[in-house]
């Protein structure tokens, strides 16, 4: 079963000012401490946040 991703580009550990990237329909959720590559740049997972409110991750990610 997929689940809805949202990943966000954030400065280290200033989560107020998040920019979103991408949002996905994944069926695995990336761990903290992974790295994604998207549009050919590579980022670092910081955090990774399950918004119960309406069920989908919120990624935080800062450049790699």
């Amino acid at each position: 079963m997929a689940t809805l991703v949202k990943f966000y580009k954030v400065k280290h550990n200033d989560y107020r000012n998040r920019h979103l990237l991408a949002t996905r329909n994944l069926d695995y959720v990336p761990h903290k401490g992974a790295y994604v590559e998207l549009s050919g740049q590579l980022f670092l997972i910081e955090d990774v946040l399950l918004n119960l409110d309406v069920c989908e991750y919120e990624i935080a990610m800062t450049r790699a």
